[in-house]
């Protein structure tokens, strides 16, 4: 059962990296970083991917139900089954916390663009005797009016 062992200790290594992905997405979010985001969400995929994959391969060594008796009985990988269940939580709740950064951001952006969107229907750009820009709301008020 080595190659449990070793299928276990890969995925546990995936998973801490897909938590250090997981903080930068947070820290990246809130400086509104999208360029970086673009970057982290492709190594996120990346990861998700190889852990599904290392799960697989997991499941078919010996199934999820067993895999704790299997843990007490090996206790030289007992340490690493362990921390794969507190980095899964881990991902779990600062996952969670990135979607409702994501979530707020979301609801900002489209209210800003409602404003916009509103403001444009609004507006009507005409050109004064002097050639310059007039702002008019409804077209029967111009800034220079206001």
């Amino acid at each position: 059962m080595h190659d449990l062992a070793s299928v276990i200790k890969a995925e546990l290594d995936a998973a801490k990296h897909f938590l250090s992905q997981l903080k930068e997405e947070s820290g990246a979010l809130a400086a509104g970083d999208t360029d970086r985001l673009s970057v982290i969400v492709q190594k996120k995929s990346e990861l998700l991917q190889k852990i599904g994959h290392l799960a697989q391969e997991r499941e078919k060594l010996l199934p999820v139900a067993k895999t704790g008796d299997w843990a007490r009985e090996h206790p030289e990988i007992a340490s690493d089954w362990q921390d794969l269940i507190v980095v899964g939580q881990e991902i779990k709740q600062l996952n969670e916390v990135n979607g409702k950064i994501i979530d707020v951001r979301l609801r900002a952006t489209q209210q800003s663009l409602g404003m916009l969107q509103s403001l444009s229907r609004a507006t009507t750009y005409l050109y004064g005797p002097d050639g310059q820009t007039s702002v008019g709301v409804s077209g029967n008020y111009s800034i220079e009016s206001a």
